[in-house]
């Protein structure tokens, strides 16, 4: 079965590829898969929670390690934008993209791995509490407890995280991260 799923990602990965190198396609389809992506997750992260001024603010900008087209760094994602927080992202494109020759090295990856111990991402780091966490669930958890528990969730944040399918289709349309895995050729 996982052999089955991963030759269908790998024909879909194909049909995006040459459909975004395509000369005045690509950016329309770029353009309209994102769209889609967002009405399918019920325009989360798209309204600031209520109340959320009430709650703790950061005095000191919170740190975000992550890589595009990671539905586990999309969900932190909508957090922070619900909660209304400002961060500093790294972006650390996936490894896979060195091997293409899409990348010669992160420069951030040895930094991550350097503060948190591994390279897995989304990794937090909160220089206000000094926490250092990885795994979505729990740094959503840490954020709305520690910069949300006065504020109140949207109800497209409610929805989209009951229908967490929602995510996963966002990956179907835009797999690998677009912006950074179907760049047309010179």
């Amino acid at each position: 079965m996982a052999k089955i799923s991963m030759m269908v990602l790998a024909t879909i990965q194909r049909v995006y590829g040459f459909l975004f190198n395509i000369r005045y396609f690509g950016p329309f389809f770029d353009a309209f898969t994102a769209y889609l992506s967002v009405v399918l997750n019920f325009l989360n992260g798209s309204f600031v929670a209520s109340g959320y001024e009430k709650s703790n603010r950061p005095e000191k900008l919170i740190e975000l390690y992550v890589y595009d087209g990671c539905p586990f760094c999309r969900k932190v994602f909508y957090a922070v934008s619900v909660l209304g927080l400002d961060v500093k992202v790294y972006p650390v494109p996936r490894v896979t993209l060195k091997k293409y020759g899409e990348l010669k090295e992160s420069r951030y990856r040895h930094k991550a791995v350097e503060v948190g111990g591994k390279a897995q991402f989304p990794l937090l780091v909160d220089e206000n509490t000094e926490t250092v966490m990885y795994e979505s669930k729990d740094i959503v958890e840490y954020l709305w407890k520690t910069y949300g528990s006065k504020a109140t969730e949207p109800t497209s944040y409610k929805m989209a995280n009951a229908f967490a399918v929602s995510n996963f289709l966002t990956n179907i349309l835009r797999p690998l991260g677009v912006s950074n895995s179907f760049r047309r050729k010179k």
